[in-house]
Parts: C-alpha cells; structure tokens; sequence
C-alpha cells in the first residue's frame, strides 16, 4: 500500500478540462472544510499539516481558474467595446493576426474576412469568382477613402510608396515627377511632403498590397471594422436583448463587475465566491465564455471548456462523497 500517497489528500492529477478541475475545487473545498470541523484521530499538529496543504492546493486551483477567467473577460470586453471604435477594430483585427501567425492564413483572407463576416449577402454572390471578388474589394477601399487621414492601411502605404521614391537618384526622380529638382535634398524634401492623392496610388496597388504584404493586410482590416463594421455592429448590438433579456450594456457591465470581483478575491472563501459568480454570469449571457474561446486564439488560454452550464449541481454524485470520506478516514478523520 502507498502509504505516502493515501496521507496525500489534496494531490489531484491536474486537468486541461474545466469540469475536472471544478471537480478537483469541489474535493478539496469539501476535504478541507471536513477536517477542519470533524474529530481527528491523531497528533493536532498532523492534522492541521494536512488542512495546511489542501487549503494551498485549493487555493491555487481556485487562482488558476481566476486567472483564466480574467484573460477571457478582458478579452471579451474589448472585443464589445461601446466607448471605442479603435479599440473593438484592434481586437477584431488581432484576431486575423493571430490566425496568420499561427494557423497560416494567407494576408488577403484577413482583409476578405473583415468584410464578408459584415456585408451579407452582397458578399456572398462574389465567392468564387476572382474578378466580382476584386470589383467588391475595389468598392470598399473607395469607402475607406473617405477616412483617409485616420486610416492606417492608406498611411502605411504612403509610407511604403515614398520609401520607394526616396531609394530612387536625382535624374530618375526629375524625370518621374517632370521636375528640376537642384538637389537631391530638395527632391526628398518635396517627396516627404506628399499626401496619397499626390501619390497616384491605384486602388489595383492598395488591393496588390494586401495580397503580399502582412502589415497592410492587417491594418487594412482594422480600419474595415473601425470605419465601415463598427457603426453597423454597434447599432444593432448595444440595445438588442439576449435571451435573459440583458442588452449588451447590461452584459458588459456585468462582465466588468466580474472583473472587479475576481481582481479583488484575495482569500479562499472570497475565490470561491468569484469563481461561482463568474459561472453564474457566464450561463445567464448565452454560454459567453464557450462563444468566445471558439474563436479566442489566444495561447494563454489554457482551459478546455467543456462543461455544460446546465449540469454545475451535478458535478460530484454520491459516488464521489463516499471516496472522498474513504479518503477522510484513511488519515484519521472521524466521518
């Protein structure tokens, strides 16, 4: 018999799964709030070794799952930004980049899918067909035209034209620019000083550009949802009712208050309340957290979430209670 490990209660096998490590929570919170409340057949000093290390068992169980649930939130919330329509473009637009950096999506998919998620159905009828597809892409940059100062795609691009003319000599910039620059400085000076239309930059350049070119492509995208989704999204979204009757107002003021509770548990019976909480929200917005991690690319993430919200009062049956006091009574706990 392995002694040390029967003395082990609270050493519980680790899991990427969330219902197990709810699982684990549940065994130790029970275990540990036993043998502090029952009689303890042996030395008070062994028991309370035992209770000592359950309680940090359960305790960074409980932090682990704080944490995650903190990385999603945060990310949800910027992710459904009302206040900002950079920041909720920033989000959308990460998430293209994530899917390039680890999934290899090719550059202009980034761009073609912040549209075609937002101009349904028209986009539809070009899948399929490369040249309606361009005319499509051509129409939403001549749109994106009307936020040229904001936008970062047409500043990046300036920027990659002009380094591109500042690589060029004297003679062959008088010839392009039919100009009778004295000095190579006098040339770069005027080349520095030209906007975009001063530039002649096609829409066939801009659409080249996201083809071949990552940091265009993504800053194409962002500027997509900002300028052109944004205005779309949060007309429909920052009234409309979920099935619980929440807005998206409500439902961000609620996530942000759980935030706050999980920012500010400090004890055990304080993490144990936030992460309860932090259920109950979660299965009173819609399975918020299982949306979000379907489409999440973030590598921090490291939970499963597999637990049906339905099924939380049936997480332990009486099976699991009858182990547990086995567990108990083996280290002397009177059960």
């Amino acid at each position: 018999m392995n002694w040390y490990k029967v003395a082990q209660i609270w050493n519980i096998e680790k899991s990427s799964s969330l219902t197990e490590e709810l699982k684990a929570i549940h065994e130790l919170e029970y275990k540990y709030r036993v043998i502090n409340k029952n009689k303890f057949k042996g030395l008070e000093q062994r028991r309370e070794n035992i209770a000592s290390n359950i309680e940090k068992e359960l305790y960074a169980r409980l932090n682990d799952i704080r944490n995650q649930f903190l990385i999603i939130f945060k990310e949800w919330v910027a992710s459904h930004n009302l206040n900002s329509d950079s920041a909720w473009a920033r989000s959308k637009a990460d998430y293209f980049k994530n899917q390039i950096e680890f999934s290899g999506i090719d550059f202009e998919d980034a761009a073609i899918n912040a549209i075609s998620m937002y101009y349904q159905p028209s986009y539809n009828r070009h899948l399929g067909d490369k040249n309606a597809t361009r005319q499509f892409m051509n129409k939403v940059v001549d749109e994106l035209q009307g936020y040229i100062d904001e936008s970062k795609s047409f500043k990046l691009i300036v920027k990659l034209r002009k380094n591109d003319l500042l690589m060029m000599n004297l003679a062959d910039l008088n010839e392009y620019f039919n100009m009778s620059f004295n000095n190579i400085n006098e040339a770069k000076k005027y080349v520095n000083g030209l906007g975009y239309y001063d530039l002649d930059i096609e829409n066939e350049t801009v659409l080249d550009l996201i083809n071949t070119n990552k940091d265009v492509a993504l800053a194409f995208s962002e500027d997509v949802y900002r300028f052109l989704v944004y205005p779309h999204w949060i007309a429909k979204w920052k009234y409309h009712e979920n099935k619980h009757n929440n807005t998206m107002v409500d439902t961000l003021r609620l996530v942000n208050g759980m935030v706050r509770k999980l920012q500010a548990a400090s004890d055990i019976n304080e993490l144990m309340i936030a992460v309860t909480m932090s259920l109950n929200t979660l299965h009173q917005n819609g399975n918020l957290l299982e949306d979000h991690l379907e489409n999440s690319t973030n590598q921090n993430i490291a939970l499963n979430y597999d637990l049906d919200l339905e099924k939380l009062n049936e997480l332990s049956n009486n099976d699991d209670y009858l182990k547990w006091n086995e567990d108990l009574r083996a280290i002397g706990v009177e059960v």
